[in-house]
């Protein structure tokens, strides 16, 4: 009888120590940085830099090299975001990853080259679609270029010079 007891109490004393080890809410939060759904996305050919950026500039103004346009999809939640002129390595096989910052509205877009790369970069368009973003301000990260864009997600469509003031 006494074992028990004595058995029992032991449980009880190492169930308090259990339970007081999750009590800490700093280790039950979830973390700040989410994997956005990259739904579909395409790398254009390789351009003709010249022409492109000529084409470009008489478009959207004299010293315009990259542009990122936001599109909002009729579904909530869903863009698609378009880097135009993207310099990547000819011919690779390019990924693309996003993820947010829920703590600070940051957007971080990764367009990563994979395998085996060419010994030179061209100009390519990227296109992504996107889920899991909800309307608002955000900041956008181009990761390879290390570029940070103040953008908004909006009704309409909307563009943004990348290296550049406009």
């Amino acid at each position: 009888m006494k074992q028990r007891t004595l058995l029992m109490l032991l449980v009880f004393v190492l169930s308090i120590f259990a339970a007081c080890e999750n009590e800490d809410p700093s280790e039950n939060k979830q973390p700040a940085i989410h994997p956005l759904k990259v739904m579909s996305y395409n790398v254009g050919a390789c351009k003709n830099d010249l022409l492109e950026q000529d084409l470009l500039e008489q478009e959207y103004g004299e010293g315009t090299r990259q542009l990122i346009v936001i599109t909002p999809s009729s579904t909530p939640g869903e863009i698609t975001i378009r880097h135009i002129n993207a310099w990547l390595s000819c011919g690779a096989k390019v990924v693309v990853r996003a993820t947010l910052d829920t703590d600070k509205n940051i957007i971080t877009l990764t367009e990563s080259e994979e395998g085996e790369v060419a010994d030179c970069v061209c100009m390519v368009d990227v296109t992504a679609e996107i889920t899991g973003i909800e309307k608002g301000d955000y900041i956008l990260v181009l990761a390879r270029d290390s570029e940070y864009l103040d953008i908004s997600v909006k009704d309409e469509p909307t563009i943004y010079w990348v290296g550049c003031e406009k």
